[in-house]
């Protein structure tokens, strides 16, 4: 303030202009007048935000103001051919993002899904093998800290923890004489042992920890251990029950529960199957058309199969097997019961042909995920739970892009090239959104 009623009553001097003068001339002025140039200043700091700035051209360009950028040069130019600009970063990394959506949808394209082989001793055992024999097996059940030897495993539990041992032998295949004729008794190897663990989806963790202490206790010869998880058994292990393996929720006889039970069947052949409970609240569950069902009423003592109008006939045979198992364990009836007459709503796939294939899409990558159980005859090899981040659902007939965020632009160039590339059309992919939940469970 004192500084301009000092400007105001002094007549201004030419000379000071541009600076106070000092009184030493050691000392700094005490104010200075800036200049301050805007024009072309804006484009100079523009282009200063970039490492990767347009180059200088290589063409010679008429002399022009100062701060004016080459941009403004070509403009300025009245004749001649302007030059090529060469690519600068972001054209650069668009072209490269092309490129890497046309390998990575082709990739996706051409990557068939794994059946899944389990590999014991350096050896690969297929649940389709017929050289697999099956001497023995042993069920043990974790009770507290200690497996305790049970004589027979009909029914497993999602909130208990099992060991079976299997005792098996491989037989040699290929063997022949001296003359190429095959040998009549084929040599069958060693008995061999293996250990699988199946782990309830409610188990709880110190029972998980409880259950390797006592395996490793329970194994002092160190063969080999498998870990199956409810939901995650593997055609081999689901082969050792004959396909009439029962998971379910609690004991049928012990409990206090409600009098209704509804399982769900999965499975592919007749050896593959599996019953599983459904604990989620019944009065809301709606019925998948691709399966069977299986309900268990303790009041009436009755067992009912439904089956689904696109359930094949494996299915229902494998569903037929599992119920009469459960009505003999608890000496119930049974029965089957026309789809007209189950009280649950079912829900109509979109354009159903086969199970689908799934991929997991990250910020540049992408995988398929693989199921244990898959076969081409199996109808649900994934679970909703296995829905997470960004995934790209093809069931043939159609393309899905589920996600928990808001789907970005590389997925969707991703998801529209891999639709081009196995059906070479311009069909365009679905995508349900985030409330997608509901519309996934079409084809779950």
């Amino acid at each position: 303030m004192i500084l301009k009623e000092k400007e105001r009553k002094t007549p201004i001097n030419c000379s000071e202009i541009v600076a106070s003068i000092p009184e030493n001339e050691s000392e700094r002025p005490e104010w200075i007048l800036i200049r301050k140039f805007t024009e072309g200043l804006p484009d100079c700091l523009f282009r200063l935000k970039f490492i990767d700035s347009l180059p200088e051209a290589t063409a010679k360009t008429p002399k022009t103001l100062k701060f004016t950028t080459e941009r403004f040069v070509y403009a300025q130019k009245k004749s001649g051919r302007i030059a090529p600009v060469p690519l600068c970063g972001v054209e650069t990394l668009l072209k490269d993002e092309d490129e890497l959506i046309e390998k990575l949808s082709e990739r996706l394209v051409n990557e068939e899904p794994h059946i899944n082989i389990l590999e014991l001793e350096e050896t690969e055992l297929k649940p389709e093998d017929e050289n697999i024999f099956t001497e023995g097996l042993l069920y043990y059940k974790l009770n507290g800290e200690i497996l305790e030897e049970m004589e027979e495993l009909q029914e497993f539990f999602d909130r208990e923890c099992y060991v079976i041992k299997w005792l098996y032998r491989v037989e040699r295949s290929g063997i022949r004489k001296l003359d190429g004729t095959p040998v009549p008794q084929k040599d069958t190897g060693r008995q061999r042992v293996a250990y699988f663990y199946w782990f309830g989806k409610l188990a709880s963790k110190k029972s998980r920890g409880s259950l390797a202490l006592a395996l490793r206790r329970l194994d002092k010869d160190r063969r080999e251990h498998v870990l199956m998880e409810q939901g995650c058994q593997g055609p081999l292990f689901l082969k050792l029950f004959n396909g009439k393996m029962i998971i379910s929720s609690s004991d049928l006889a012990s409990s206090s529960s409600a009098n209704n039970r509804v399982y769900i069947i999965h499975g592919s052949n007749d050896t593959n199957f599996y019953a599983e409970e459904i604990d989620n609240d019944l009065d809301d569950l709606q019925l998948r058309i691709q399966t069977s069902y299986i309900f268990v009423n303790s009041a009436t003592k009755s067992v009912s199969q439904w089956n689904g109008k696109l359930s094949t006939k494996q299915i229902i045979k494998g569903a037929n097997q599992i119920a009469e198992k459960i009505a003999d364990l608890h000496n119930f009836s049974f029965s089957l019961t026309s789809s007209s007459l189950t009280n649950y709503s079912t829900i109509e796939s979109y354009d159903w042909r086969c199970a689908p294939r799934i991929f997991r899409l990250f910020d540049h990558e992408a995988e398929q995920l693989h199921s244990l159980q898959f076969a081409k005859t199996v109808n649900f090899t994934f679970r909703q739970n296995d829905l997470k981040d960004t995934m790209l659902i093809d069931q043939s007939s159609c393309l899905w892009i589920w996600t928990e965020v808001t789907v970005t632009t590389f997925h969707l160039q991703v998801a529209s090239k891999y639709w081009k590339s196995k059906n070479r059309s311009n069909k365009p992919a679905t995508n349900p959104g985030r409330s997608s939940r509901t519309k996934a469970t079409k084809w779950m």
